[in-house]
């Protein structure tokens, strides 16, 4: 019996073993199968996608990116940036400190022109500067921790660091780190006005602040450093509320725009401005659209969209051509590094938060962006073909790798500072992410862009009428499509009839094609897209093709048809000798062309401004465009058309220049000018001229030869920012310079110069200037190197010239000036040389050691009797 109970006993733990093992197999194969529909489900899915768009965002993801920041961190060991100190006085620290808090508690700073200012002094280099200093910014991050407190500085008049007065400094976060600087090289790169952004160290009174950026502010060497004349600088006031129809206008440099000489050019400017916004004119009348289109494709670029925000971006007015330009600033890119796992990411561009502006856009200052993209409710064609160019440009993989090649370098070291120092995302508010800097998200920006513009487009063509069709976008068309031809028949032959039409971008083209008849049945359309040049065919939606649209007004006659007829694109006088007694505009599109022995007679100070070339081409008798002896004429400005000019033949005569009064625009200072364009001047005599200028050339590349200048009553030929050659010219009888040059590079051959009562060939900001057979009599100064400026100068021959050379320092902002003078000849002077301490004068490749204290005194004032 106990055998038995033993046998039992085993046999009842066999089949308990085995149920066991097939409890945990099917609970296995439950559980996986399980496992596998949950993974699969969309809930699941769903829920995943959330959390990895969460984890992607605001820098979260990039902390797996934190040892290549610790490598670069440790790489900043060898990267110097310049050191600042403030010095600033105890008691000074206190009223600070009190600001800081009081505002902490508000919740913001006190009106900027409210808020209390301490003497400090700023030590680089050793040198030692003086200013002013005061709290800055509009959100709390600025101030709300006093290590990291952001300044604006302005330095006393006659000291200037690293060319500037005026400046802030703040923590790298404030613009998001090295986003900022990238917005301002591009812009450099498109011709822009580029504030400097620099990196430095920072330490006040000798305690290390760790590293800030320098951000210049809004001023007259601003402007000059990017080769404009000086013209007034808008922003917003961000003290006072602003809507986007009636924004209250802030002037910068406001001292210099308020005195009575320079007054009209702001008001002007503000009026237009003003009228801008309120919609009273259009985009093109008031902007340099080139140059705003590069803006906006650099911000599409960047995603620096704060940067467009009506509050951000400066406006200065170019009082040559009357025209505002951009001065990026306040960038401050708000979008994440695009990651895989985003969903919904932001790829918006410019024109697509336009195209759906809603209440929020409008609030937060974008939608005054519309007045250039559209005129009322239709897209602004022209503009945004602009826009469009200018796209295509900087999202070129060209582009985007010739950035990269030129400027990775300092962006690696920028960042390896960065990471040295303090790099959390820049919006604390969104969790403690990182900053890390992406190049895949730098290309990926321009991808997104690329993408748009070669998006496969859908049309339906509509018929409306026996002549007229209508296409109708159904997608959104980014790009450039054209209508090459419509394919029709007669019911015998296939007839193609080209088009060459642009098709209208986000909205209906309307196509006329007045030389169809009842007979001729038209089936087809072929488009090209621009973007890879290929073309597609569509067919006409017959049964669809009822269609009304409104009609469109007659363009009004312009002014300019009353001195010229047009054939084709070309204008010519209507008779031989037209006498022009009212202020007149040429718009661009055409070329003027004026023939031998044709004569211009501007009367009452009359003026003409030209968006078009002209073209005097040589011929047996001279042009003649002049004022009359009892009645002047004003002058004549060229600018902004990119095709070259041709001057021959012809005399000037009898002009004073644009007569600036009390309701001026424009700031021209020439008889004849030419501006942002290129020149051929020729065999032309400049005599009696009363203007400021008797030649002005501002920014544009110039070649001048045998022309004279007489009886000149300030400078003969004014240089201003441009490239060039002058040579086989002569100069007699000139009450001031001879040859002024600006932050130019140019050569000066074979120059004859009588009597000038100046300088022969004035030279300054930062220009490059080859002289060479210079003969010049009865003068003051011979050639001066002034601000920056190298000049070289062989076969020089002066007599009775009281200083033949000069080299020195006027305008604080620039350097000192450079002189190398080889083989001269002169005699019967006061002085052979003048300099100051540190300008260089080389002769005969000895260094003067020679200098004065006195030199602008002397030069300025002709006080010759403060020479030793």
């Amino acid at each position: 019996m106990i055998l038995k109970k033993k046998t039992k006993n085993k046999n009842n733990k066999f089949s308990i073993n085995k149920f066991l093992l097939f409890y945990f197999i099917l609970t296995l194969v439950v559980g996986s199968i399980s496992f596998g529909i949950i993974i699969k489900s969309l809930s699941f899915n769903k829920t995943k996608s959330i959390l990895l768009d969460k984890i992607s965002r605001y820098g979260r993801y990039e902390y797996i990116y934190l040892p290549k920041i610790a490598y670069s961190s440790l790489k900043s060991i060898f990267v110097k940036f310049e050191k600042i100190n403030l010095d600033i006085k105890f008691e000074d620290i206190i009223i600070l400190e009190k600001i800081r808090k009081e505002s902490l508690k508000k919740g913001d700073l006190p009106q900027r022109d409210l808020i209390p200012k301490i003497n400090l002094d700023l030590v680089v280099n050793q040198i030692k500067y003086r200013g002013k200093a005061r709290l800055k910014g509009d959100r709390k991050i600025h101030y709300e921790d006093r290590d990291n407190t952001s300044y604006k500085i302005e330095l006393k008049k006659d000291q200037y660091l690293f060319g500037m007065r005026k400046f802030s400094l703040q923590k790298p976060i404030i613009r998001n780190y090295i986003h900022e600087w990238i917005f301002h090289e591009l812009a450099e790169d498109f011709g822009l006005i580029k504030i400097n952004y620099e990196f430095i160290d920072l330490s006040i009174n000798g305690e290390d602040k760790g590293l800030y950026v320098l951000e210049e502010g809004f001023g007259k060497e601003l402007i000059e450093r990017n080769k404009r004349r000086n013209g007034p600088i808008f922003g917003i006031n961000e003290d006072l509320n602003y809507t986007n129809i009636e924004p209250v206008l802030e002037i910068y440099n406001k001292k210099y725009w308020e005195k009575l000489e320079n007054k009209s050019i702001a008001l002007s400017a503000s009026q237009k401005l003003r009228d801008f916004f309120q919609n009273k004119i259009k985009a093109e009348e008031v902007f340099d659209l080139e140059k705003w289109a590069s803006y906006f494709a650099i911000v599409d670029l960047t995603g620096t969209w704060h940067g467009a925000l009506l509050k951000s971006v400066k406006f200065y007015y170019n009082p040559i051509n009357g025209l505002f330009e951009p001065i990026p600033f306040d960038g401050h890119r708000f979008k994440p590094n695009f990651h895989k796992f985003n969903f919904n990411y932001d790829n918006k561009l410019l024109i697509d938060f336009l195209n759906n502006l809603n209440a929020q856009d409008e609030k937060i200052g974008l939608g005054w962006l519309k007045n250039y993209f559209f005129d009322g409710e239709k897209l602004s064609q022209g503009f945004y073909n602009m826009y469009l160019d200018k796209l295509t440009e900087i999202s070129s993989n060209k582009f985007i790798e010739k950035f990269l090649l030129s400027n990775n370098e300092k962006i690696n070291k920028i960042n390896s500072k960065i990471y040295a120092d303090s790099f959390w995302y820049h919006d604390q508010s969104s969790g403690m992410g990182l900053y890390y800097f992406s190049i895949k998200d730098f290309k990926y920006q321009a991808e997104n862009i690329r993408n748009k513009l070669s998006k496969k487009e859908s049309f339906q063509i509509l018929q409306k009428n026996q002549s007229t069709f209508i296409i109708k976008d159904y997608s959104e068309n980014y790009n450039k499509n054209f209508v090459n031809k419509f394919i029709c028949n007669d019911g015998v032959d296939t007839i193609e009839i080209p088009i060459n039409l642009q098709l209208g971008n986000f909205d209906d083209t309307i196509i006329s094609v007045p030389q169809l008849s009842k007979k001729i049945n038209c089936t087809h359309v072929e488009l090209l897209q621009n973007f890879d040049e290929k073309t597609i065919l569509k067919k006409i939606n017959h049964i669809n093709s009822t269609y009304d649209t409104k009609k469109f007004k007659k363009a009004k006659a312009l002014k300019y048809e009353k001195y010229f007829y047009k054939k084709d694109d070309k204008l010519f006088l209507i008779k031989d000798e037209v006498v022009i007694e009212n202020d007149l505009y040429i718009p661009k599109n055409f070329k003027v062309l004026i023939k031998p022995n044709q004569k211009i007679i501007l009367i009452n100070n009359s003026f003409i401004i030209s968006n078009s070339p002209w073209i005097i081409k040589e011929g047996k008798d001279k042009v003649i465009i002049s004022g009359k002896l009892n009645n002047f004429g004003g002058g004549i400005l060229i600018t902004d058309t990119n095709e070259t000019s041709i001057i021959q033949n012809v005399k000037f005569s009898n002009l004073t220049g644009f007569q600036k009064n009390s309701s001026s625009e424009f700031l021209i200072y020439g008889a004849m000018n030419f501006h942002s364009t290129k020149v051929e001047i020729e065999n032309v005599q400049f005599e009696n001229i009363y203007s400021e200028d008797a030649l002005n050339i501002f920014n544009s590349n110039f070649y001048i030869s045998k022309t004279k200048f007489k009886n000149i009553n300030s400078d003969a030929v004014d240089i201003d920012f441009s490239n060039g050659k002058i040579e086989l010219s002569n100069f007699e009888n000139i009450k001031n310079d001879g040859i002024d040059f600006s932050g130019s590079d140019a050569t000066v051959y074979d120059i004859k110069f009588t009597n000038i009562n100046d300088k022969v060939i004035s030279v300054g900001e930062k220009s490059n200037i080859q002289i060479s057979k210079i003969n010049a009599h009865d003068s003051f100064a011979g050639i001066v190197s002034k601000d920056g400026s190298k000049v070289f100068s062989e076969d020089i021959i002066f007599n009775r010239v009281k200083i033949p050379f000069a080299a020195y320092q006027k305008k604080l902002e620039y350097g000192y000036g450079s002189l190398i003078v080889k083989k001269y000849d002169i005699k019967n002077f006061h002085t052979k040389w003048l300099k100051d301490k540190k300008s260089n004068i080389v002769a005969d490749n000895n260094i003067l050691d020679i200098s004065t204290k006195k030199i602008l005194s002397i030069i300025n004032n002709k006080e010759l009797h403060l020479i030793n």
